[in-house]
């Protein structure tokens, strides 16, 4: 199915900062995502020194719930379309000043990096784009890893964003103008196992609203 032309409008142009960060605290995505990438990077960790990538990166919020520890062994690539985002994150950098992060404007769909990546984590960003064209992008940068935390609804029709719930304006005029996509995730594991790329590892944890965030380890096969 072809995503929704206006979401990438609705990132870089509709949602502030702030009302993100509400919304992933409310919904308390924001610190079981951190949660479970600290166990995707304690039970499958890249070496010390290896460089990360995290596309879609949002404020950084993720730093907040986050021991330092967890991320200060890897180089970090932040990337963002919504420049907002881009400056919130900086800003937070200034709180963790052994951290070993930079950030810019990218667009993963069609991305500007050169040269190559360790790992990349994706947080949240697969419902949220052409996830196919992300998949390919990452690829291209040939990780040996990719940790990618998807959202998967106890209830089949429910949406991505509930909008029964008391929303931040901004979210509120995302979630009308723009329609996010769930993820199939067996035919995530297909696309990548395509690319040589082959599922390690698997750990959910519900959320209100009766959804569940779901993290994948992936891992490049090597002949």
């Amino acid at each position: 199915m072809k995503p929704d032309e206006n979401l990438k409008k609705g990132w870089k142009e509709v949602v502030l900062p702030e009302d993100l960060d509400a919304h992933m605290e409310a919904t308390e995505q924001g610190p079981c995502n951190a949660e479970l990438v600290r166990n995707m990077l304690s039970n499958s960790p890249l070496p010390q020194g290896s460089k990360i990538l995290i596309p879609g990166c949002g404020t950084g919020q993720l730093f907040d719930y986050l021991p330092d520890k967890i991320l200060n062994r890897y180089k970090l690539t932040c990337t963002d379309i919504n420049l907002s985002f881009i400056e919130n994150l900086r800003k937070r950098l200034e709180s963790h000043p052994q951290m070993n992060c930079t950030a810019f404007l990218d667009d993963i769909e069609q991305t500007g990096l050169n040269g190559s990546f360790d790992g990349v984590l994706a947080i949240l960003l697969l419902e949220h784009t052409d996830w196919e064209k992300v998949i390919e992008s990452i690829s291209k940068l040939q990780p040996q890893k990719i940790y990618i935390i998807i959202q998967e609804n106890k209830i089949s029709e429910a949406p991505i964003i509930n909008t029964q719930r008391k929303l931040r304006e901004s979210i509120r005029k995302f979630a009308s103008m723009a329609k996010s996509h769930k993820i199939d995730r067996s035919e995530l594991i297909e696309n990548l196992a395509a690319k040589r790329y082959e599922l390690k590892n698997a750990a959910s944890k519900e959320v209100p609203d009766s959804k569940i965030m779901t993290g994948l380890v992936f891992e490049k096969v090597i002949n």
